[in-house]
């Protein structure tokens, strides 16, 4: 039912050059539709990753003039006497070429410009665009300069001499633009609502998070890039082939301005925002020409237009009629339904498995855990399994997993860590505790790559892991949650969770936007993943919720939630029931039990000794960077060091 509306608004404007007889307004159509197919490109940027191009007009002209020019065929002079080029090839050809050329550029911005961010990337991207425009502006020989490339062969479809379809009349390219936008917007969709749109999108919620369940920023950031670069550059040649005119204007900021315009008045991050920002793009100054509105007096109306639109609706106008709709139907009331941009199934997968799919990859398969209880038997029974990991009396201990050794972290002249040496052991529950400021937070930063040591060395099952990235100390199975609450908040508990299973998904772009079955098996089966976790954690009945909008403790409950679902061997906690009050610490230690009776050795960082003196095996007290204590619950509790370290001297000396 959900496609119903979008097949209605397809076959309404597949009807327009049936009872349209105007070609003018066919025309304005024309130009409208190349320029929503550039909006949903840029939108896959701007709206989905959260990265600001203003210079995206050069795909666009890069794709126009690549097509104009394979199409025309072209020589490139080196010397006097020598010369390379291509004889001219058909046009559908030539679209595909600058398809590639564009996506090549894209490819290669994108690898330069995300060493930046933020107003840097902005930047980056408007030099891009005007070292396009200079390039296209004197290179004579090959763009013929100011002069532009003309007589741009008609579009045909086909093989020369056999059969081919032509585009010359206007009716003809209307269809043929429809069609192109069209499935730009379906290849947007599938690749927003697989696993490498939710790592997209999550580099844009919380890039923090999303590189420690092993999202590679760069990687996901160039892929939408290439994507973008490549739907703008098809843009960019059904527009040289429909003027039949491409010169060095057609890089001017002012597209990349009209292509901001209609991704941010129509709503960025949707997928219709572009189409409806285009039409009013579109529609409006023609409305306004036809009313015999003097030129500029034109653009002072739609400048006060936007703006208006901007002001009263500052998320775009589709969110806004979306929120409208669900308030006036009733349906954030009665059933908790998905958000707009929800990637999750409407329920949960029946408890026979129904929908997993057989035949999927063999990565993807439901998280087990033990049941959620908490009875004597049962905490005797993991109790049991942890002695047997790490050694009871006369047995040997278990192995170390993770070994930190003269670990040194400075901030300028502070030395925050002070040569730590320590390890965890398979199977444990090991825990840092000390007074602010002891330097906790500051080597799990430097065991899961934020920070970068000093000096020191860390191993992580006989492999040293210093100097590699976040996500790549991910993806071995060291992965953390943060001392403050940090979710994809602008997301689903469902989705939150479904980001957090990126390692377990198999990456291939291609086939999502082929839709091919294989893609909707294994989606079937991480949301089944995703639904498990969701039980385990009791967090099931809140699937369909925006993770912001969740009680605290129960955020910190997700927070786990994401962190367990990318399967880690070694799992860093830090702070995890800090603000909670005794409830929601009481869920939230037999969650820990839960999780310890499978095989995930627990790293805590905790301030709450009931909490710590609970739950551990091995406690690690730290104090100005450096370790002054490591030993058992008991131990620690009686350690004169930890005593004076959070007593202070004087009062330690008078409760002795």
């Amino acid at each position: 039912m959900s496609r119903l509306p979008g097949l209605a608004v397809v076959a309404a404007f597949a009807s327009v050059p049936l009872w349209m007889g105007n070609l003018y307004f066919l025309h304005v159509l024309i130009v409208m539709g190349i320029f929503i197919i550039a909006a949903m490109s840029l939108n896959l940027l701007l709206g989905f990753t959260g990265q600001l191009s203003l210079g995206h007009v050069a795909f666009f002209g890069i794709g126009a003039y690549a097509s104009a020019l394979v199409s025309l065929g072209f020589a490139v002079h080196l010397a006097d006497d020598v010369a390379v080029g291509i004889a001219g090839k058909p046009v559908w050809l030539a679209m595909l070429a600058a398809i590639a050329v564009a996506g090549l550029a894209g490819y290669a911005i994108g690898r330069l410009a995300f060493k930046v961010r933020g107003a840097y990337f902005v930047i980056v991207s408007i030099s891009f665009a005007e070292v396009v425009r200079l390039v296209a502006t004197n290179w004579v020989e090959l763009t013929q300069g100011p002069m532009a490339v003309n007589n741009i062969p008609v579009l045909r479809l086909g093989l020369p001499g056999l059969f081919e379809l032509s585009f010359l009349r206007k009716p003809a390219y209307y269809y043929l633009v429809l069609v192109a936008a069209v499935v730009c917007y379906v290849l947007v969709l599938r690749l927003v609502r697989s696993p490498a749109g939710r790592a997209m999108i999550a580099l844009r919620e919380n890039e923090s998070l999303a590189v420690s369940v092993g999202i590679d920023v760069t990687r996901y950031l160039v892929l939408a890039t290439v994507v973008s670069a490549a739907m703008a550059g098809a843009a960019g040649a059904l527009y040289a082939h429909y003027v039949r005119i491409v010169d060095p204007d057609i890089f001017l900021f002012i597209y990349t301005v009209t292509m901001v315009i209609m991704v941010i008045t129509g709503g960025k991050g949707t997928f219709a925002g572009p189409v409806v920002g285009g039409l009013i793009f579109g529609i409006v100054p023609e409305v306004l020409r036809a009313m015999s509105i003097e030129p500029e007096t034109q653009w002072i109306a739609f400048g006060l237009l936007m703006i208006a639109i901007v002001f009263l609706l500052p998320r775009g106008i589709v969110p806004a009629v979306r929120d409208w709709w669900e308030s006036h139907a009733g349906a954030r009331g009665a059933g908790a339904p998905s958000p707009p941009s929800s990637l999750s199934s409407p329920s949960p997968p029946s408890s026979g498995g129904e929908g997993r799919g057989e035949g999927v990859h063999p990565r993807v398969v439901p998280l087990k855990f033990v049941e959620p209880s908490l009875s004597p038997q049962v905490r005797g029974e993991g109790e049991e399994r942890g002695n047997a990991r790490r050694g009871s009396a006369g047995a040997a201990p278990s192995p170390a997993m993770l070994g930190v050794s003269g670990l040194q972290i400075r901030f300028g002249g502070l030395v925050a860590i002070n040569h730590m040496t320590f390890e965890v052991r398979e199977g444990e529950v090991l825990s840092l505790i000390g007074p602010n400021g002891a330097g906790k937070t500051t080597a799990f930063n430097a065991v899961t790559g934020f920070l970068r040591p000093a000096a020191g060395d860390i191993v992580f099952r006989g492999r040293s892991i210093v100097g590699l990235r976040p996500h790549a100390i991910a993806a071995l199975g060291v992965v953390r949650t943060f001392q403050r609450t940090s979710l994809f908040g602008g997301r689903s508990v469902l989705d939150n969770v479904l980001t957090g299973l990126h390692l377990r998904a198999r990456q291939r772009p291609l086939a999502v936007m082929l839709g091919l079955p294989s893609v909707a098996r294994e989606e079937r089966a991480l949301e089944g993943a995703a639904w498990e976790l969701l039980r385990v954690m009791g967090l099931d009945g809140r699937a369909h919720e925006p993770a912001a909008a969740l009680p605290y403790g129960e955020q910190r409950l997700l927070g786990v939630a994401v962190a367990l679902a990318a399967e880690p061997k070694l799992l860093l906690l830090d702070e995890p029931v800090s603000g909670m009050n005794p409830a929601e610490k009481a869920r939230f230690t037999a969650t820990l039990a839960k999780i310890r009776g499978r095989d995930v050795t627990l790293l805590l960082v905790e301030h709450d000794m009931r909490t710590v003196m609970g739950i551990s095996d091995r406690v690690i007290c730290l104090n100005h960077g450096r370790i002054i204590a490591d030993g058992t619950p008991g131990e620690i509790q009686a350690h004169p060091e930890v005593i004076r370290a959070y007593l202070g001297e004087r009062t330690a000396r008078a409760a002795g």
